[in-house]
């Protein structure tokens, strides 16, 4: 039979490295798009803003590299110290994960199909086999394209953070594919040789690098039973043969817990048993906002969803804003219910008759039971959840597959062809809706027009591109959304004391502060906008509790300092701009503060050498070329001090302080005919006018005025 399939097969494919090359042709043709999409979303609190991916020193650290997801944190660092912030680096290493993940999934078929198809797995193990090797070859691969190229992958592979998912993934199923081989060297009575005992602790080395990746991976454990069990102790009988084979998964079970009470600092000398039960409580949930009870339902509904884009990968998007039931009543959760409790019921009775749908059904299930449970997480649907579980929905698929068409064995290659290229061509459509935040936002906000979220994201997109009054419309619309959203109320007040409405400002920040009083951003920015309505006490309180709550935040002890320098504390106002730079040594307008606090205490090199720092910084930074010029033109620098302020009118020339300033210097060189220019080009209604007014009628009878500061 074999021999027979081979014969029709092409000589290409006949060549064993050609399934994987096709996994991988098919992730880079799908994923050809997405190397210039841009960050968005909480690629920014865990990329662009991290403070620790900017220093690969500091994950040289053994206790520090056991926190939870810091073995990814750690790859982001790599690409920062490669590339920085070119997004390019970081999509491809996305890619090369998922074209990885490709692999393994078509490796871990071709082991586990054969087992699952025997009625004696032990046969497999030692090679005597009557499996048509071939058609476990093709079944494997259509489940490898099919994972690869299924549009829900998008979100764990182009959405960049997401890499959290993909690379837990990876290291899952290569602990289960070790596992794997590991068990078919072991014999019927327990024993095992060298390469078993090899094969088990690349198992628990991948175990250990996927929780220490993505929590979720803690279901690892229970996946090898459940290969255990329909992969190897199928037709068993005996117990006493089973126990010994569940000793791993158990013990791995039991060192997941003893790590997260151990990183959390509860696992110390002398606690009590019940203790420990109430802290492995508390670690199963993300927030207190939402019940078990709550997000279980809840999931009920978002399974079927997943389920649904599976089989129909419309209606794409990024935040799903799912809302959280309240009732087991409420909506279609009954019907939900009745539908997972079917087909999981289905899986469980059928695990000896039909293993493959079996082993499928309950990958699913068991890859989503951490996050699609009675742990409540603050979202409760997110696209790449699913990516894991993707593949026990791939072998199940394939399977089918192969089965239904198992009279017209002439048609599988064209609906495998037909499937994966609608799939791929989906997701590289998919990719598109990736190339910049405002189209992302834009996608989100009209698939789910109550999301909140999304409504304010697209006002930040607004923001960013200098649509002032498009950012307040959006943020206005999700305050209405949903009244309760503070982020919504803090971008509000920090819009709107840009604009230069102080007062309108300072009512939306007091609300974000109502709603999130832990809010440190929220404090600063309202201190700002106290400080512009003349109140530096009550704003100096503010900018204390910025620096309470968020004691390593630069941004913090930045406002913290300005706030002393306008008090004349000029000392604790130095300290305060030399720990935010210690705390981030790249950040231009801390090294632009403490040199205007050096020059105010009459340092004017060291304050020279501040500004100098914070353009190489930020080279498009006007105010510091003003103040380097100001500090230039004290040391008699004149020719220095215009360039300086050349520079930043050139920049802003908007900038009537700076041009000031620049014809006092050309005063200064003689230039006075290039000083009356630039007087004149000063506007009546600056504040700067009347000076310039004065200085043009003081040029022909008056020597050179000094500088303003």
């Amino acid at each position: 039979m074999r021999q027979a399939l081979v014969h029709r097969l092409p000589p290409l494919t006949r060549m064993r490295w050609f399934p994987p090359a096709l996994v991988v042709v098919t992730v880079l043709l799908a994923y050809s798009n997405v190397y210039r999409c841009p960050f968005v979303f909480d690629d920014f609190p865990n990329i662009v803003d991290n403070e620790r991916v900017r220093d690969l020193a500091n994950y040289t650290n053994v206790r520090e590299m056991l926190e939870p997801r810091r073995l990814v944190e750690w790859t982001f660092a790599v690409n920062h110290r490669l590339g920085g912030y070119s997004v390019g680096g970081y999509h491809a290493f996305n890619v090369v994960v998922h074209a990885f993940n490709g692999l393994l999934v078509y490796a871990l078929a071709c082991v586990l199909l054969p087992l699952l198809r025997s009625r004696a797995p032990g046969e497999i193990a030692n090679g005597t086999s009557s499996e048509p090797d071939m058609s476990v070859r093709w079944t494997a691969l259509t489940a490898a394209l099919l994972f690869v190229a299924h549009p829900i992958q998008t979100q764990a592979v182009t959405y960049i953070v997401q890499r959290l998912a993909s690379m837990a993934a990876m290291f899952y199923l290569a602990s289960v594919l070790c596992y794997t081989l590991g068990r078919m060297r072991t014999g019927s009575d327990g024993r095992s040789d060298v390469r078993a005992f090899a094969w088990f602790a690349g198992c628990c080395v991948c175990a250990v690098l996927a929780f220490l990746s993505k929590e979720h991976t803690a279901s690892l454990p229970g996946m090898l039973l459940l290969v255990e069990v329909l992969a190897f102790q199928r037709h068993t009988r005996s117990w006493k043969n089973v126990l010994p084979h569940l000793l791993l998964p158990i013990v791995l079970g039991g060192v997941f817990v003893l790590y997260f009470l151990y990183i959390s600092g509860r696992l110390t000398p002398g606690v009590h048993v019940t203790q420990l039960l109430e802290d492995v409580s508390d670690l199963s949930r993300e927030t207190q906002k939402v019940s078990r009870w709550r997000y279980l339902i809840t999931q009920f509904n978002v399974i079927v969803l997943y389920l649904r884009m599976l089989v129909c990968p419309v209606g794409q998007c990024l935040d799903h804003w799912y809302p959280f039931k309240r009732s087991f009543f409420a909506g279609a959760t009954p019907l939900a219910f009745a539908f997972l409790a079917g087909t999981g019921i289905f899986g469980l009775v059928s695990w000896r008759r039909r293993p493959v749908p079996a082993f499928g059904i309950l990958w699913f299930f068991v890859a989503l039971s951490i996050e699609s449970s009675i742990i409540p997480i603050r979202d409760a649907a997110f696209e790449h959840r699913v990516y894991l579980p993707l593949f026990g929905v791939a072998l199940l698929t394939a399977h089918g597959l192969f089965a239904v068409s198992a009279q017209r064995r002439g048609l599988r290659p064209y609906l495998v062809i037909a499937l994966v290229t609608v799939f791929a061509a989906l997701s590289f459509a998919r990719n598109r809706v990736y190339r910049s935040a405002e189209i992302m936002w834009r996608d989100v906000a009209r698939k789910s027009p109550r999301n909140a979220r999304a409504v304010t994201n697209v006002g930040n997109t607004c923001m960013r591109r200098g649509d002032i009054s498009g950012a307040i419309d959006h943020y206005r619309k999700a305050i209405q959304i949903d009244p309760g959203y503070a982020l919504g109320h803090y971008n509000m007040g920090t819009v709107l004391h840009r604009r230069g409405d102080s007062a309108a400002a300072v009512a939306a920040l007091r609300e974000a502060i109502r709603l999130a009083p832990n809010h440190a951003g929220a404090h600063t920015n309202l201190g700002d906008a106290l400080t512009a309505l003349g109140q530096p006490s009550e704003a100096h309180e503010h900018y204390r509790t910025a620096l309470e709550l968020t004691p390593e935040a630069p941004e913090a002890h930045l406002a913290m300092g300005n706030s002393w320098t306008r008090q004349q504390q000029l000392e604790k106002a130095e300290t305060a701009f030399r720990r935010a730079i210690e705390l981030r040594p790249g950040f231009p307008e801390a090294h632009h503060n403490l040199g205007v606090v050096l020059e105010l205490t009459n340092r004017l090199e060291a304050a020279a050498a501040c500004h100098t720092e914070a353009i190489r910084l930020k080279p498009d930074y006007a105010e510091a070329y003003y103040t380097w010029g100001n500090v230039l033109g004290r040391l008699g620098k004149h020719e220095e001090a215009l360039d300086r302020f050349q520079a930043a009118v050139r920049i802003d020339p908007s900038y009537t302080k700076a041009r000031l300033n620049l014809a006092v210097a050309l005063v200064q060189l003689s230039r006075i005919e290039e000083a009356q220019h630039e007087l004149q080009r000063i506007p009546a209604t600056a504040p700067e006018h009347a000076t310039a007014q004065s200085y043009l009628q003081a040029l022909t009878r008056l020597p050179a005025p000094s500088a303003v500061e």
